[in-house]
């Protein structure tokens, strides 16, 4: 694994970026809302959720992929590496069904389930994103078989990307929700020295931040079902890779304690 701390100029750079463009978009969606407002206003009388009081834009998700995007080809360019790329480049089926939703009002739920689905799907086989084990008796078994492996991944993944969807009601909850979790990802990634991991949790973190500001306390605009969409597959995808990343951990420690007692 790659030192974090030998790293700081490029997560510094990438940090201020994510946070910077994720700010100044919304700033500027907000500035020129009566050019998309037929397009992006979310209406308080437009369901029985609504806690708002004004027409909201609800595009909010844009400036939060934007600037999650450009912080990862920014690392993809300076690392020379595709990992970055192909990581953003899973979570677009599913950011893009929601922006769809968020639009054009009239994307079907099953649709944007089966976007995130495919947004799973495309992190298993471009980068071998698929939960292994889970320590279940019976249940590992079953994930020896790559069809099941790859089901249970991709539902998992999918119900995650789903449920920041379901807490994304009022002002800042869903936002401080997963800086939260991006927080403690980052940690569990910073002990286990894995910068791969680490710099998107900051990325994502700090790109949340910056639409926070403009999202609590008063409201002015909305991640919407697009960026509750990208929040929850980025935090199912890192947690795969955690659990990955612990087991062959546990794996090494194992074999290092077998030979210390063979000695």
């Amino acid at each position: 694994m790659q030192d974090v701390v030998s790293h700081q100029s490029a997560l510094i750079t990438s940090g201020l970026i994510s946070i910077l463009v994720s700010y100044l978009l919304c700033n500027a969606m907000l500035l020129y809302s009566d050019i998309h407002s037929h397009l992006s206003l979310d209406h308080a009388d437009s369901g029985p959720q609504k806690t708002h009081v004004h027409p909201t834009p609800r595009i909010g998700g844009i400036a939060i992929f934007s600037g999650i995007a450009l912080s990862l080809l920014y690392l993809s360019i300076y690392y020379l590496e595709n990992q970055y790329a192909l990581f953003i480049i899973c979570a677009l089926p599913a950011f893009l069904g929601g922006i769809a939703e968020d639009v054009t009002k009239i994307v079907n739920p099953l649709s944007r389930l089966l976007l995130t689905f495919l947004s799973a799907l495309m992190a298993i086989l471009l980068m071998d994103a698929k939960i292994e084990r889970l320590d279940i008796p019976g249940l590992d078994y079953l994930l020896s078989f790559s069809l099941f492996r790859m089901a249970v991944t991709v539902g998992a993944v999918g119900g995650v990307s789903h449920s920041i969807n379901l807490i994304d009601g009022y002002n800042g909850l869903a936002a401080v929700s997963c800086i939260l979790i991006f927080m403690g990802l980052g940690y569990v990634s910073f002990i286990n020295q894995d910068i791969f991991l680490f710099n998107i949790c900051v990325i994502a973190a700090l790109s949340t931040l910056g639409f926070l500001f403009w999202n609590y306390p008063q409201g002015l605009i909305f991640a919407g079902d697009g960026g509750a969409y990208l929040l929850g597959f980025i935090i199912a995808e890192i947690s795969v890779f955690h659990y990955k990343l612990i087991v062959i951990d546990l794996r090494i420690l194992a074999i290092n304690d077998g030979h210390e007692i063979l000695k």
